[in-house]
């Protein structure tokens, strides 16, 4: 099962340059003296630009066609961010001019925006809870949050997903060459965080000034219990703080041949028939695949 998430004032925004340390390269700043002012149209949709210097030349916006998604049956699809290429639409970089192009109401302070002050820090929440996808004893196997951004070109702006403090630029700057994607990935047991199905995500510019178009977490896990690829087909219930298939993901953990893994599996089912958590079926189904897992 895979869970897909992600969640224009028409004003100008003045550049500013300055010096910063812990650049990676050479690179170009924003040109002073410019501000990049949006238009919009009746419904309120922006549909073109100009420079503050040269308001007759009117820049039209076209459709952005960066993100293409097809999700499976079973994902759920849910993005932070208009996917509008920064507000410009198109498939071009956007100029490398500071520029605001949010929406109070949609406005998560720094999605379509490279402000000057470098200072912005803000937070937002993708709740996967409602969608039919998800159950409450949902384990998570990885999660992955990509952002795509462009200006990056500092290393001390981070990002805070559920507790886990990273560096924002680890996959590189964008500077203004163009937009790139930043991505995290969590496996295992530094997935849990998502078994809740809410992820918390915090961004700090800390000095750098930074745009994002858009923000996607992909969590996978499972709601059966699978052993080894195989799925029984009974439901991963939750058994006082932890689940069924984290009790028998123990049993691997701690089997030193399959025979003991087995042996462990056969106990914990043995339990969970005589307390009717499960039917004698049920035990049948996950014991088929215990034996026939390559574990460990």
């Amino acid at each position: 099962m895979i869970f897909i998430l992600a969640c224009e004032t028409d004003q100008g925004i003045k550049p500013q340059n300055g010096s910063k340390t812990g650049y990676a390269q050479e690179q170009s700043f924003p040109a002073v003296g410019n501000e990049v002012v949006g238009i919009k149209d009746e419904a309120g949709k922006f549909t073109g630009y100009y420079f503050r210097d040269n308001p007759s030349e009117i820049i039209s916006i076209a459709e952005s066609a960066e993100v293409s998604i097809q999700p499976r049956s079973t994902s759920i699809v849910s993005f932070l961010g208009d996917m509008d290429n920064f507000g410009f639409g198109g498939e071009d970089p956007p100029p490398c001019i500071f520029y605001d192009f949010s929406e109070a109401i949609d406005d998560l302070g720094l999605f379509d925006r490279e402000l000057v002050s470098g200072d912005e820090t803000e937070s937002w929440t993708h709740d996967f809870t409602a969608d039919e996808n998800y159950c409450d004893n949902l384990l998570a196997s990885s999660v992955t949050v990509e952002v795509r951004e462009y200006f990056s070109d500092f290393t001390a702006s981070t990002i805070n997903i559920d507790g886990n403090v990273l560096n924002f630029t680890s996959g590189g700057f964008s500077l203004c060459s163009g937009a790139i994607v930043q991505t995290f990935t969590f496996s295992g047991a530094a997935a849990a965080f998502a078994n809740d199905g809410v992820v918390n995500i915090t961004f700090s510019e800390n000095g750098d000034n930074i745009a994002i178009d858009w923000v996607r977490v992909t969590v996978e896990g499972e709601c059966n219990i699978i052993i080894d690829g195989c799925d029984s087909g009974v439901e991963n219930q939750t058994i006082g703080e932890t689940t069924m298939m984290a009790l028998i993901l123990e049993c691997a953990d701690n089997a030193s041949n399959h025979g003991e893994f087995v042996s462990c599996v056969s106990a914990l089912i043995n339990a969970w028939k005589k307390a009717g958590l499960i039917t004698g079926e049920q035990k049948g189904a996950i014991m088929a695949c215990a034996a026939g897992a390559n574990w460990p």
